[in-house]
């Protein structure tokens, strides 16, 4: 496989981790707290909305910038878009968390 062929299998892996993670994140913090087992929904239970409106909206851009770039690739933003895969990683992870502690 050509070099230019792997990168954009990763990018097209990376785009699809960022959507189905932040398309998981919605939905979690949506259903209901088992915690409190009387229907709250996490969003309600939980005051973490600005940390979550965040994870799934840098989640969305990462997914987005992904796309462009498996699209129409620049091996310049590579790095840029691998450091913000990161980020974006490290937000939805947290903000999974932060709607599960109890």
């Amino acid at each position: 496989m050509r070099r230019v062929g792997l990168v954009r299998v990763a990018l097209g892996i990376q785009a699809l981790l960022a959507g189905i993670t932040r398309v998981g994140l919605a939905r979690y913090v949506a259903g209901p707290d088992d915690y409190r087992a009387d229907g709250t929904s996490r969003w309600d239970a939980y005051d973490r909305k600005s940390l979550t409106v965040t994870a799934v909206v840098v989640g969305l851009v990462v997914a987005v910038l992904a796309l462009v770039l498996f699209v129409w690739p620049q091996r310049r933003f590579y790095p840029l878009l691998g450091l913000a895969g990161i980020g974006a990683a490290m937000l939805i992870f947290s903000a999974f968390f932060a709607n599960s502690l109890n």
